[in-house]
């Protein structure tokens, strides 16, 4: 059965839009040599949507489904996926607000992760023998640091084991935009319209059990005896001559979740950061990027309890880059970053400091060149073989250190891009190591 229509409202933009469908559906299977009923499914779906003036729109789509079985006494399962989403512009389009909101419910098979082996540079992972015993454990695998991504050889496999739950699933999206120099008077542009900011959030949920009123908020708090997984991110950034090509400026205030359950119990992992970024360009060929950080970072293994740490750090880095003849850019940089673990988790201290220059050659339809190589000195009073020292120092030991890096992507025929990447660096009382990789590609 299906019944809807649209409706354009007189001497306006406004268009309104409205369908319903239910439908019936019965299945059969072979059960002692003779076809037998299975399951009964009934379904109902529902869209609706508005569109108004400067592209307003709202949109709604659900469906729900009531699944019998009348084999083998398996009962009946209701499942509801709803999905809200809204986009609206204000004073002169100089405010949008877009929204997304989504519920599902179904089953949620449980499983367990593994570590699988892969071509180096094709993974996210590489194992670090903390222990030195040659056994892999799942305690020992860290996510790939920059300087490793072209030795990274693991991926993180998530295996079904027996059994299902029942979960409901719930997400929102919340963009807000805001552009002052859209609405306000020409006189205030000159300042107040240099300015303009962004607020996003994301949330994800999922939890044990079936739909309830309480689970449809994504942002209520839930008891670990119901938690599955849940994810936050929140990012607001306020802007300074976004667009001017001279100078500008903009902070960055960034949170991130996320809880995961395994077999071995949760996983958590948590992220607050303040970023301030400058950009000035001192005439035709200089130019300055400054950009400022701190904040805090953990993790927490319910399991693996020696993994866990919770540090603060601030971080600066500049960079003076010369461009010469649109082609040829040198760029000096430079880093000095400290952290600080938690005293319950070790009392780690860090400290850094890098000096580093970069060259790059460009030819137009032709493809880059790139070269750099950095000094890095460390100081760090922790353990050097543990979970919390690869995250600080991405793969390099204490005292002086050297890396260097070259790559080329090059268009070598009308049809075919060729990419050379190698990297190297050198740590104290360590070998150098070497890593390179080379990816053809053919364009269709």
């Amino acid at each position: 059965v299906q019944w809807g229509g649209f409706v354009n409202k007189k001497n306006t933009k406004e268009t309104w839009g409205f369908n319903l469908d239910a439908n019936s559906r019965k299945d059969q299977q072979i059960r002692n040599e003779k076809l037998e009923d299975f399951t009964l499914a009934n379904t109902v779906t529902v869209n609706g949507q508005w569109t108004g003036q400067n592209s307003n729109h709202v949109g709604l789509t659900s469906a729900w489904r009531n699944l019998q079985f009348d084999a083998d006494s398996l009962g009946a399962e209701n499942t509801l996926q709803l999905r809200l989403d809204a986009s609206i512009y204000g004073f002169n389009k100089g405010l949008n607000w877009q929204s997304f909101w989504q519920v599902g419910t179904g089953q949620e098979q449980r499983r367990e992760f593994s570590y699988l082996q892969v071509q180096p540079g094709n993974g996210v992972y590489v194992w670090n023998d903390y222990d030195s015993n040659g056994l892999q454990t799942l305690n020992e695998f860290e996510t790939a640091s920059d300087l490793d991504r072209n030795r990274a050889n693991y991926i993180r496999v998530f295996t079904p084991v027996q059994g299902f739950i029942q979960s409901v699933n719930t997400q929102i999206n919340q963009t807000i935009r805001i552009e002052p120099a859209q609405w306000i008077k020409r006189k205030q542009k000159r300042f107040v319209g240099r300015f303009s900011a962004i607020s996003a959030l994301n949330n994800e949920q999922k939890q044990m059990g079936s739909l309830t009123g309480e689970k449809l908020n994504p942002l209520n708090a839930i008891a670990d005896s119901f938690l599955i997984s849940t994810t936050n991110n929140i990012r607001h950034t306020v802007f300074f001559n976004k667009a001017d090509p001279v100078f500008g400026l903009d902070y960055n205030y960034i949170t991130y979740q996320n809880k995961l359950l395994l077999v071995n119990g949760f996983e958590w992992r948590t992220k607050k950061e303040q970023l301030v970024r400058l950009r000035w360009n001192v005439g035709k060929s200089f130019t300055l990027n400054t950009e400022g950080k701190w904040g805090e970072r953990a993790y927490n293994s319910a399991f693996f309890t020696n993994r866990n740490y919770a540090y603060t750090f601030e971080q600066i880095e500049p960079r003076v880059q010369y461009q010469y003849q649109g082609s040829w850019r040198l760029i000096a940089f430079g880093k000095w970053f400290q952290a600080s673990n938690a005293p319950e988790w070790g009392a780690e201290k860090m400290k850094s400091q890098e000096l580093g220059i970069e060259g790059r050659w460009l030819q137009a339809d032709k493809g880059v060149i790139a070269a750099t190589v950095a000094w890095v000195g460390i100081k760090y009073t922790g353990e050097t073989n543990s979970s919390l020292s690869y995250d600080l120092l991405q793969g390099l030991l204490p005292g002086n250190n050297v890396k260097w890096n070259i790559n080329a992507d090059r268009r070598v025929a009308a049809k075919v891009q060729l990419s050379v990447n190698y990297d190297g660096r050198k740590s104290p009382e360590n070998k150098v190591i070497h890593m390179g990789r080379v990816v053809a590609r053919y364009l269709f």
